[in-house]
C-alpha cells in the first residue's frame, strides 16, 4: 500500500481545518499522488516540496508520517520554524490529524503523550523548533520532517544549522527518511537550494486538450485578451479575472479553467535541468535512475481551487510594487525571488536613457517632485517627473562642493520652472523631501519657511520602520510643532527604486533617465548593495551596505526621497485619462 493510498483509505479532513471536510481524496489534488507514494521508494532518503503557497504540502506530510505512524514505525522527528510553533502545531492541528484518523487514534498513547511528545507503539513523534539546539541534537531518529524551511533560523541557538543537527541523527538508519516542504523565499534560501542540490529535480507536466504536447503551466502562458490593457487597473483586473486563459505553447490553443481538473488527472512529474540558453528548467531524460533526493516543484496555476484569471489578477495588482511582486512570485508562482539590488550596476542605470532633454519633462509626466540630501558644507538635490502606475523620470539633478552649497542654492532649484517637451507647459515641484540627518534645525528652519513644498525626513533601517514605507513623526521641540518629519523606511525605497530599473525603460512603472545622463548620477544610484547579515542567534537579515568604502550614494538618498515624496503627494493615483469604468 502507497502513502496515497493510504490516505485515501484513512484520512479523515476535519472542518476545524479545511474546507473540504471529509474523506481525503487524492484525486482532487493528482499533483501530490507522486511526492506522497516517493516516501516508499526504497533508496529514496529525501524529498523536497518546493511549493508556492495552499497546494497541499503539509497535508502531504502528514499523510506520509500517518502512514509511517501506521505502517512502518520508526522515531520521527517534526521540526517548526520556533518551538512556540511546534507546541500549536503538536496540540492543534497535527492532534486533530490524528484524532480524526481511525487506525492512529487507535494507537496513541493517550497516557504517556505530552503536549510536544506523542507517543505509540514502536514509536514516538517529538515536535520541536528549529530554534531549540538541545532538542534537535539529542536521539537517533528515523523519520525527520521540515516544514516551511525558509523560515528557520540558520543556526540552532550557538550550535550548527537545523538542518545538520537534524540530519545527523538519522546516520544510523540505513532505511532513514527526510522530508522537508516550504514555499521558497530568495535563491539562496534554504528549500531552492535544495531543488537545486537534488539528484532529480521534477515539474508537473500537464497535456493540451487539444494538440496533446506536455507542457508546464507558467505565467507567461496566462493571456487575456488585448483591449482588456486600455481599462483602468480596476476593471482591467475584474474582467482579466474572468476572462483569461492559457496558451498552449504547441498549437497556441485557449485553454480554459473548465479543463484544468482533467489536465491535472493526466498530468505527471517530469525531470527538468536548467537551460541556460533558455534560462529556464527544461525536461531532460538524462535523469538518475535511483536517485537518493528528488525535489519537487508547483506553482498557484496548478491549484483546483484558483483559476487562471486569479493568477493574473495577483500579478496585475502585484507587478507594479516590487515589494508585492517579491511575494507573488514565492507565494504564487513557488519560485525564489532573485535580489537585483544585489548585483545592480551602473552601466543598467545608463540603458535606461530615453530621448528627452535634461531639465525638461517627459510628455507622459504629471507632477514633479525633488529631494535634497544635506551634507555638512553642501548639498545634493534631484528632481523627478511621475506618471500612471508610479513610472518615474529624472528630470535633473545638481549638487556637491562648489556647486551647492547655501540654502539659497536649494531654493533656486526648488523653484525653477521645468518646460514639459512638446506642449512647453511649465512644472514646478509639487512636493520636496528634505534629509534632516545633518545640519537639523536649519532643515527645520528652511521647511518652516516653505509650508506645502517641503517637509523633513528621516531614514530608519527596516527593523526601525516595521514593514511600514513612511510615517509622520513628531518633533519635540515647541518652535517646530506645526512641522510633520516624514520617517522613511530606505531599505524599502532602494528595493522599490532597484525593481524599478528591471522593467524596461519608458514601460509603465519604470525608471528612466534624460539621455546623456552622466556616469556620475549612474555609479552614485548603483553605490549600495544588498548583503546579508546574520545576528547572534543566527537569524538573517539582508541590508544596504556600500559597494566599497567611501563610495558617494548622495544621488541614490535623493533617489529615495523623490519616491517617499511622490508616494506621500499621492503619485500612485495619476492615472492619464478615466478609461473604461464597468
Amino acid at each position: 500500500m502507497g502513502v496515497s493510498e493510504w490516505a485515501d483509505k484513512n484520512r479523515i479532513l476535519t472542518k476545524e481545518y479545511s474546507e473540504l471536510a471529509g474523506p481525503w481524496r487524492t484525486s482532487r489534488t493528482p499533483y501530490l499522488r507522486e511526492p506522497m507514494d516517493a516516501f516508499r521508494v526504497p533508496g529514496i532518503l529525501k524529498i523536497s516540496l518546493v511549493f508556492a503557497t495552499q497546494l497541499g504540502k503539509t497535508e502531504c506530510e502528514y499523510n506520509m508520517a500517518g502512514y509511517a505512524i501506521d505502517q512502518d514505525q520508526g522515531s520521527m522527528l517534526y521540526v517548526l520554524p520556533t518551538d512556540l510553533l511546534a507546541k500549536s502545531i503538536s496540540k492543534g492541528r497535527f492532534l486533530s490529524f490524528v484524532r480524526s484518523c481511525d487506525p492512529l487514534r487507535e494507537r496513541l498513547d493517550v497516557k504517556r503523550s505530552e503536549i510536544q511528545q506523542l507517543y505509540f507503539p514502536g514509536m514516538e513523534i517529538a515536535f520541536v523548533g528549529a530554534n531549540s539546539p538541545s532538542q534537535l541534537a539529542s536521539r537517533p531518529i528515523r523519520y525527520v520532517f521540515y516544514d516551511e524551511t525558509d523560515k528557520f533560523p540558520l543556526r540552532a541557538g550557538d550550535d550548527a544549522d537545523p538542518f545538520k543537527l537534524a540530519a545527523e541523527r538519522t546516520k544510523t538508519y540505513y532505511r532513514r527518511k527526510e522530508v522537508e516542504v516550504s514555499s521558497p523565499t530568495y535563491d539562496r534560501g534554504h528549500i531552492w537550494q535544495a531543488w537545486l542540490s537534488a539528484d532529480v529535480r521534477k515539474r508537473y507536466f500537464v497535456p493540451c486538450p487539444v494538440c496533446g504536447e506536455l507542457f508546464v503551466m507558467r505565467l507567461k502562458h496566462i493571456h487575456w485578451p488585448e483591449e482588456l490593457n486600455e481599462l483602468t487597473p480596476q476593471a482591467r483586473r475584474r474582467r482579466v479575472v474572468e476572462s483569461a486563459w492559457i496558451e498552449c505553447p504547441g498549437c497556441r490553443s485557449k485553454i480554459y479553467d473548465k479543463y484544468k481538473q482533467a489536465m491535472l488527472r493526466a498530468g505527471m512529474w517530469l525531470p527538468v535541468e536548467y537551460d541556460k540558453d533558455a534560462d529556464d528548467w527544461v525536461r531532460t531524460k538524462r535523469a538518475p535512475t535511483r536517485p537518493r533526493h528528488v525535489a519537487y516543484n508547483l506553482s498557484t496555476i496548478y491549484s483546483p481551487w484558483k483559476r487562471f484569471g486569479d493568477v493574473a489578477g495577483e500579478f496585475l495588482d502585484s507587478k507594479d510594487h516590487p515589494e508585492k511582486l517579491m511575494n507573488f512570485v514565492n507565494g504564487w508562482l513557488g519560485e525564489p525571488w532573485v535580489n537585483q539590488a544585489a548585483r545592480m550596476r551602473s552601466d543598467v542605470v545608463l540603458e535606461h536613457m530615453l530621448c528627452y532633454e535634461r531639465g525638461t519633462v517627459p510628455k507622459d509626466a504629471m507632477m514633479l517632485t525633488a529631494a535634497v540630501d544635506v551634507q555638512k558644507d553642501h548639498f545634493w538635490w534631484s528632481v523627478h517627473a511621475w506618471g500612471e502606475g508610479m513610472t518615474s523620470w529624472l528630470v535633473d539633478y545638481g549638487g556637491g562642493p562648489g556647486v551647492c552649497e547655501t540654502w539659497t542654492d536649494v531654493e533656486r532649484a526648488l523653484e525653477r520652472e521645468y518646460p514639459q517637451e512638446a506642449s512647453g507647459e511649465v512644472f514646478r515641484v509639487f512636493f520636496a523631501l528634505i534629509d534632516s540627518g545633518y545640519r537639523t534645525e536649519e532643515v527645520y528652519d528652511f521647511c518652516l519657511e516653505h509650508p506645502g513644498l517641503t517637509a523633513p525626513s528621516k531614514g530608519l533601517d527596516e527593523t526601525t520602520a516595521k514593514g511600514i514605507p513612511y510615517r509622520i513623526g513628531i518633533i519635540d521641540k515647541m518652535r517646530y510643532t506645526d512641522l510633520k518629519l516624514i520617517l522613511l523606511d530606505t531599505e524599502y525605497y532602494k528595493d522599490f527604486i532597484y525593481g524599478r530599473l528591471n522593467r524596461p525603460a519608458g514601460e509603465r512603472g519604470s525608471f528612466s533617465v534624460f539621455d546623456g545622463c552622466p556616469k556620475q548620477y549612474a555609479d552614485q544610484l548603483c553605490s549600495e548593495h544588498k548583503v546579508t547579515e546574520y545576528d547572534r542567534k543566527g537569524r538573517a537579515k539582508e541590508t544596504y551596505k556600500p559597494v566599497m568604502s567611501g563610495i558617494a550614494n548622495h544621488l541614490l538618498d535623493c533617489a529615495v526621497g523623490n519616491f517617499a515624496a511622490a508616494e506621500i503627494a499621492g503619485a500612485r493615483t495619476l492615472r492619464a485619462d478615466d478609461g473604461e469604468e464597468e
